[in-house]
């Protein structure tokens, strides 16, 4: 039987979840009144209710506790930090409160530190999160993202420590679950941090920016559930800048993106930073809707922290909710939101794909098991003969239950065919040299693409047809642009006779020089396929017009291996001649 106490706690914490959409709603409706004043009055009135609700919902106290770590593996590096956490009374070096709690690291933006952001611990710590504000390169002038990143791994690692030590103040009070979360600079080291490292359970990060070593490279290595929030009028980080290339760089994973409507940059933070302020003053974006930012702001991170640090598997309905809600811009989060099972896949018939659901869950079912690999792991392959919508159910890594559909489209093979102006008989067409025959690509037309064969080897030839003079048996690759399926043609074999009273036949096929060389860039070796009427001479120049590299190569077509190990970085033109036409392709020496 729950107390009295605990009944009325229960009560409030009811009421504090009926009221933030409800002040959402409230925050849309004050942007639609035109009238400032009664703007005011309302923005007011409903302000004192949610800070009410929130100030008899908060159950623990803030303690803080100031500490320098030691980093030895980064050469002694000395990370300073702030810990609040959960007490039994408000104060510094107080004792912790009964119970333990999941860790949230967080990264300040760029010339600030942990002290501008009063209010990430004033939200989380009562909520019973462990808020460790690292306060490391706070400098305007030197500041190493990489080093920055390195501070906050590092703290992700050493609280899990701390938690075993029992000389450390941590001592059995942390949970396993851990969380980076980060603003601007801070959010972009946050993915930086997370980039391959499974220790963690989520990452958090409010306008994340682009940072060096990059952050948007970074995120395509992020292994967590991750949430980005933005402010919609953020002109310090615009949304296209950072954050929505990071967004769209994570796969595999729970992803969402919230943008908040009148949310700037700086009012992610308590608003006390001289440097936020000015830059963002400078740049004509601020406003004074921090209070309205900050429980838009809340309202999108305490569900999620709930469901992934805390196993509140509830949470997670609340969240899609929430950010549904009037107070957001939700464009970015229709197709990805929480995709458990990852993106909805396409394949052409005949091959299959890998889904990209997310890995950190345990017992794996997938149904039907027509055309998968397996039914009973995180990413089989499906290779299904027709158009298939697959259901996996796992148990994701905070052990709430999780079930999600993917569709397999599959897309089909172009009908690639030849077509000869000399009717074949089989698959051989027989010419005389000087006529030849007109091959011509079926199906021909817009919407796909063309590469001729011949003898197995490319031509070089894209075009949809054309007249060949030459024996050889031939075949064409069709690609069909909407879908990128290709099939290739049955193969049809050229016979060249002399033609009646003209000696031999002609050895034109096409008419042309052309080739395709590849890799670009190389390193060491380039490889040339062509087709030429006759012997071709080869010449690499530099960009000052010196010829550093020449030789000749047999006519007809082939492929050529070309030794450029000797060349230096840089950029080159190649040069073939064969007597009546010059091809050149510029090239890239690694």
């Amino acid at each position: 039987m729950l107390g009295k106490t605990a009944k009325k706690f229960k009560q409030i914490l009811d009421l504090s979840q009926k009221i933030v959409p409800l002040y959402l709603k409230i925050v849309h409706l004050l942007n639609t009144l035109k009238k400032s004043s009664m703007k005011q009055i309302v923005s007011v009135l409903f302000l004192l209710i949610f800070s009410t609700v929130l100030l008899f919902a908060q159950n623990y106290p803030i303690g803080n506790r100031s500490i320098t770590y030691t980093d030895a593996a980064r050469s002694n590096r000395s990370v300073a930090v702030v810990v609040q956490y959960p007490a039994t009374a408000a104060g510094t070096d107080v004792a912790f409160a009964a119970g333990t709690f999941p860790v949230v690291i967080f990264g300040h933006g760029f010339a600030m530190s942990g002290d501008n952001y009063d209010n990430i611990g004033q939200a989380l710590v009562p909520q019973g999160y462990v808020v460790v504000l690292v306060n490391t390169e706070t400098s305007l002038f030197g500041t190493s993202h990489g080093n920055f990143a390195g501070d906050l791994a590092f703290m992700a690692q050493k609280m899990q420590s701390e938690n075993s030590t029992s000389t450390s103040p941590f001592f059995q009070k942390l949970t396993n679950k851990t969380a980076i979360m980060g603003h601007s600079m801070g959010g972009g080291a946050t993915i930086l941090a997370a980039a391959n490292n499974t220790q963690i359970a989520t990452t958090v990060t409010l306008a994340p920016a682009e940072t060096d070593p990059s952050s948007i490279s970074a995120a395509l290595n992020t292994k967590v559930p991750s949430l980005v929030v933005v402010g919609e009028d953020d002109c310090v980080v615009p949304a296209a800048d950072g954050p929505t290339p990071i967004y769209n760089n994570f796969t595999g994973i729970p992803k969402a993106f919230v943008s908040i409507i009148n949310g700037n940059h700086c009012n992610f933070s308590d608003g006390s930073s001289f440097n936020c302020n000015f830059g963002e003053g400078s740049s004509g974006c601020s406003n004074s809707y921090i209070d309205q930012q900050h429980a838009a702001m809340n309202a999108a991170i305490f569900p999620w922290l709930n469901y992934w640090l805390k196993g509140n598997c509830t949470a997670l309905s609340t969240f899609v909710t929430t950010i549904g809600g009037a107070a957001y811009n939700q464009t970015q989060t229709k197709t990805s939101l929480l995709n458990f099972g990852g993106r909805d896949l396409a394949v052409c018939q005949g091959s299959g794909a890998q889904f990209e659901s997310y890995a950190g869950g345990s017992n794996y079912v997938w149904s039907p098991a027509t055309g998968l690999s397996a039914t009973n792991i995180a990413r089989p392959t499906a290779t299904p003969s027709a158009t298939t919508t697959y259901t996996v159910n796992f148990t994701n890594s905070n052990g709430c239950a999780v079930s999600d559909q993917v569709v397999v489209t599959v897309n089909a093979l172009p009908a690639a065919a030849i077509s000869s102006s000399v009717a074949p008989v089989g698959s051989t067409v027989t010419v005389c040299g000087t006529t030849g025959t007109q091959l011509q690509a079926q199906p021909s037309g817009n919407g796909y693409t063309y590469r001729w064969f011949k003898n197995g080897v490319f031509t070089g030839y894209t075009v949809t047809g054309g007249t060949v003079k030459k024996a050889g048996t031939y075949t064409v690759e069709v690609t069909r642009t909407s879908t990128g399926c290709k099939k290739m043609s049955a193969p049809l074999t050229i016979v060249v006779n002399p033609c009646k009273n003209e000696g031999e036949a002609s050895e034109l096929e096409f008419t042309t020089l052309v080739a395709e060389v590849y890799p670009i860039p190389a390193h060491n070796q380039l490889t040339i396929n062509y087709s030429s009427s006759s012997t071709v001479q080869l010449s690499i120049v530099d960009l000052l017009g010196r010829t550093v590299s020449m030789q000749q190569l047999p006519e007809g077509t082939q492929q050529s291996n070309l030794d450029i190990s000797q060349l230096s970085a840089g950029q080159y033109m190649l040069l073939m001649n064969n007597g009546t036409e010059i091809v050149s392709k510029n090239i890239v020496v690694q």
